[in-house]
């Protein structure tokens, strides 16, 4: 798990760039680790919690799942619309899409 974490913030890096191909690549490489990191949670929470508490954080990593996508969400919100001046200029893009590696 921590190899993918390490892959999915090298992943955050790469699409900080200016490039489009760089934001393309940098995308690809997070959702791949994001992939295998959903693959192996299940498995791995199952095998270090108790057998009788696994009906209590089975569904744990849904809720943890969903709620990552709610914040994600909510700092789409951030970015300035098309009709605001500072919309050529704002850096907002960066900090939503930087904001995995602090997590």
């Amino acid at each position: 798990m921590i190899i993918a974490n390490m892959i999915g913030a090298v992943g955050v890096a790469i699409s900080l760039y200016q490039s489009l191909y760089t934001f393309i690549v940098g995308r690809f490489i997070y959702g791949f680790s994001i992939g295998v990191l959903q693959a192996i949670a299940p498995r791995f929470l199952l095998s270090t919690v108790p057998e009788e508490t696994t009906a209590l954080y089975g569904p744990m990593i849904n809720v943890i799942i969903r709620s990552g996508t709610f914040i994600g969400n909510v700092m789409a919100l951030m970015i300035p619309v098309e009709t605001d001046p500072d919309y050529e200029t704002s850096n907002a893009w960066r900090i939503m899409f930087a904001f995995p590696i602090v997590f």
